[in-house]
């Protein structure tokens, strides 16, 4: 038997007995319950909520509606694609499609915003500023050929003079340009004259332009027609063109006399570029 202390009154007891004889403590002291840890609370998290997703619906509408506005642009700075126009809503459309559902209507907003804004400059510059297609102009002349030298000019008034029919032509677009000569629409008007009769294509062809422009003589859209058409009908495909929208601004009547006074020129030049 062993003695160990009371832990109470600290006199010596049986290591066996089972409290103290002198203070009646128990022989071990209870252990004091431990507290419970406090449960520790979940960090916030740091993870983005998810933007809401669009529906397929509100995505095709603003696709559209983006492939519309870049179609006006390019129609306001007078740019014609033809068939190509279609690509125009179809890129739009298939992209945001495919990636708008990650977006917010607050980036929408700024896309067709933007668009918006660049549809008013487009509007506001116009096409003369911008870019201008061979098919915009009201009517169509050859080019204009390098300034000519004082002999070339001479040469060239000398067959035309001499009536030949190349020569007239090629003065009459001097006169028109101011190209070696004072800049005379009526002298133009004039020079092609004498090539058209002579059944020129081109003589013909910048005769109706003159009269359906006014420049140097009267606008008028019925001989505008006619000489248009005669040189169409030898395969000048700018006359056929100016003949075309000539005749697109005509009544029924003028178109008529327009093709009567065709036949007749036709009847009194046998032979003569027909």
């Amino acid at each position: 038997m062993a003695l160990i202390p009371c832990y109470e009154c600290e006199k010596e007891i049986s290591d066996k007995a089972p409290a103290c004889p002198h203070c009646g403590a128990p022989k071990k002291k209870a252990a004091p319950k431990k507290k419970a840890a406090p449960e520790k609370k979940a960090a916030p998290s740091t993870e983005p909520e998810p933007v809401a997703t669009k529906d397929e619906g509100f995505n095709k509408v603003v696709a559209i509606a983006v492939g519309g506005l870049v179609w006006q642009i390019a129609r306001s700075l007078g740019m014609d694609f033809g068939a190509l126009t279609v690509v125009f809503l179809l890129v739009p459309w298939a992209l945001l499609v495919i990636y708008g559902k990650k977006q917010s209507p607050q980036a929408y907003a700024g896309i067709i915003g933007a668009l918006v804004v660049v549809f008013g400059i487009a509007i506001a510059a116009g096409p003369g500023d911008v870019f201008i297609p061979p098919s915009a102009s009201t009517r169509e002349v050859s080019p204009t050929p390098p300034s000519p030298s004082t002999r070339q000019v001479t040469s060239i008034r000398s067959r035309a003079e001499q009536g030949d029919a190349d020569a007239q032509y090629n003065l009459g677009i001097m006169y028109a340009t101011g190209e070696g000569v004072p800049e005379d629409d009526a002298e133009a008007v004039r020079w092609y004259r004498l090539a058209a009769e002579q059944g020129l294509a081109a003589g013909q062809r910048n005769l109706g332009f003159m009269y359906g422009t006014g420049l140097g003589v009267r606008e008028n859209d019925v001989l505008a027609y006619m000489w248009s058409n005669l040189s169409a009908a030898q395969g000048d495909e700018t006359a056929q063109r100016n003949k075309d929208r000539a005749e697109s601004q005509m009544t029924p009547e003028q178109i008529a006399e327009g093709q009567r006074l065709t036949r007749e020129w036709i009847a009194a030049h046998p032979g003569i570029g027909n």
